[in-house]
């Protein structure tokens, strides 16, 4: 518990350092980001959800790893509202960077990123956060997609360890807890949850 305790501080550090790109480098419509700075005005991102405190740490212990987090991507910030395994208070970044988030929210793809031996990934091997401590080496992240379609952030899990092997299916819990996020905050966002969610459109891609 130590260690993970430490690691957790390190996590935090070292994902606001890595944050040191410039915002343009993030293709972030100004549509997604009014989403995003109303989610960011709701109760449910001022407060403490227990809701979604459960919903992570479900999540960390189904995989067995020890760092999950929401982050949500605006062009000229990042903020991390709810994490599981991570001691820190949520914080916002001028600048974005090179995290495996800003990777998601670029690619713009409504499926998980898998990334089983970060240090292997030509993408990511040179990433702060793999090159030095906390030495993340696995990274799973589904994309937080509104029901417009808008993509506004994530939900991932990551671990110091490497994995042998993730398949899609596999993911899937990590998908559902996506649109869970989605329809807490398009409720008090007053917007419908009812359109498109991300398995809907994985399922149609």
């Amino acid at each position: 518990p130590a260690i993970a305790h430490s690691l957790g501080r390190r996590l935090m550090s070292q994902f606001g350092q890595a944050m040191t790109v410039a915002a343009m480098s993030v293709p972030v419509s100004k549509r997604e980001d009014q989403i995003i700075e109303k989610m960011l005005s709701t109760p449910l991102s001022k407060g403490v959800s227990s809701r979604l405190q459960t919903l992570l740490r479900g999540l960390a212990e189904r995989f067995g790893m020890p760092f999950c987090l929401i982050s949500l991507v605006h062009s000229s910030k990042s903020l991390i509202p709810f994490r599981h395994g991570v001691d820190s208070e949520s914080f916002e970044h001028p600048d974005m960077g090179v995290s495996f988030c800003q990777h998601v929210q670029s690619v713009k793809r409504p499926l998980p990123l898998i990334v089983l031996n970060a240090l292997a990934d030509h993408r990511f091997r040179d990433n702060p956060l793999v090159a030095g401590p906390p030495d993340v080496r696995t990274y799973l992240g589904a994309p937080l997609i509104w029901p417009d379609g808008s993509y506004v952030g994530t939900i991932c899990l990551l671990d110091t360890r490497v994995t042998n092997a993730m398949t899609l299916s596999q993911c899937e819990p990590l998908m559902s807890a996506a649109n869970e996020i989605i329809r807490a905050y398009s409720s008090e966002c007053q917007f419908s949850p009812t359109s498109t969610t991300t398995a809907d459109l994985a399922a149609g891609s």
